[in-house]
């Protein structure tokens, strides 16, 4: 009995050996990179009277390669929009976020020539987080042509958050802990046993073949949690209408577009942006300011009683970052979208802050489409 369990044993050895050494000699392809679970689908039921201009259920749906929408053929225009929560439209059915109706409108005014259009948009992420979705998960993906940046409001509300100890220094050791943290892996780099090739193989089966429900840590079906962040700036200690000094935080900005560029280019990819609109003016009713729970300093979503910044004042700093990037796409011959002069600063486009809602969507959509008849500078 011992003899044939050691027999098997070994028996079972050799044979990962083998599939090891055969999955090395094929180079076959093991997707170590996750934004999103592969198969993921949540159903969301948002309460009309939190989200105002969204109505019904709502599926939000990743596909099987790891990004919401159509997966992408090789006869068609398959272009990948990268950016935080305006992009990920959360709470907005699939078919209505503003990337599936961009597809649509696409394929309306040229149908001889098909066009996808892939959604890689997360919550709370900043512009350097989708530089490393490009730079990792993106050159997974085959027949891309290009890639459309909606970028630069979480990164001015992370600065507001705190900025005294904003130092978002980009070394590579900052790169790597990032990493670890943005992307949805199992397999981890630094683990010895993450590194075979047959581990990846059986962790990217495991997630294709999965439906498993995500633990979304914030958001709750219904937008219960957005209505008690809302009630935390109602309760404010106070309201800041100055600016700290904030140079820095847009020169850090700046260079993570160039990276975004650099990266891109590397990958022989067409580069879009687009700019971050938002509720914000200097001047608002008060219904509109019921509606906003963004802008505060330290843990503001966590507990009540902290300051908070004006509208005033998130709108002049969103200004900035979005002008930087216009001067920045300028500068480099890039088609650019500056959705702020196209879309009204109302709630027949926006739920709360910053987020669209039905109509939002197709209007941004709409603003969007003639940024395609527009050819990317090419390096």
């Amino acid at each position: 009995m011992l003899r044939k369990l050691l027999l098997l044993e070994l028996a079972l050895f050799v044979s990962i050996v083998l599939a090891e050494v055969a999955l090395r000699l094929v180079d076959m392809p093991t997707n170590k990179w996750w934004v999103w679970q592969p198969n993921l689908r949540q159903t969301f039921q948002p309460e009309c009277s939190i989200f105002p201009g969204v109505n019904g259920a709502s599926t939000f749906t990743i596909n099987p390669i790891g990004y919401r929408g159509d997966l992408f053929v090789p006869d068609s225009h398959n272009y990948l929009c990268l950016g935080g929560s305006t992009t990920e439209c959360l709470y907005l059915d699939d078919g209505e976020t503003w990337t599936s109706l961009l597809q649509q409108e696409l394929n309306k005014n040229n149908p001889t020539q098909k066009v996808i259009i892939g959604n890689l948009g997360k919550s709370g992420v900043m512009a350097f987080d989708n530089y490393l979705h490009l730079k990792n998960y993106v050159p997974q993906l085959e027949d891309l042509k290009g890639v459309v940046f909606m970028v630069g409001l979480n990164d001015a509300m992370r600065f507001l958050k705190d900025s005294n100890n904003f130092d978002m220094g980009y070394n590579p050791e900052f790169e790597d802990d990032r990493a670890q943290e943005i992307f949805q892996r199992s397999v981890v780099r630094q683990k010895w046993w993450g590194k075979f090739k047959l581990t990846q193989l059986l962790h990217q089966v495991y997630h294709r073949f999965q439906n498993k429900k995500v633990d979304w840590m914030v958001q709750d079906t219904k937008g219960e949690t957005l209505q008690r962040w809302r009630e935390n700036r109602k309760s404010a200690v106070s309201f800041i209408d100055t600016l700290p000094p904030h140079e820095y935080a847009l020169r850090n900005y700046e260079k993570v577009l160039h990276l975004i560029l650099t990266e891109a280019r590397l990958q022989s990819l067409e580069v879009y942006f687009v700019s971050q609109t938002s509720l914000y003016k200097d001047s608002m009713s008060a219904y509109e300011q019921s509606l906003l729970w963004m802008g505060g300093v330290c843990e503001f979503q966590q507990q009540a009683g902290h300051a908070y910044y004006t509208p005033r004042a998130i709108h002049q700093l969103l200004s900035e970052y979005n002008q930087l990037t216009a001067d920045f796409c300028a500068k480099n011959n890039l088609p650019f979208v500056d959705l702020t002069r196209t879309l009204p600063k109302d709630t027949s486009v926006f739920y709360d802050d910053c987020h669209f809602n039905e109509n939002g969507s197709r209007l941004v959509a709409k603003a969007i489409t003639p940024l395609f008849s527009l050819q990317p500078n090419q390096p």
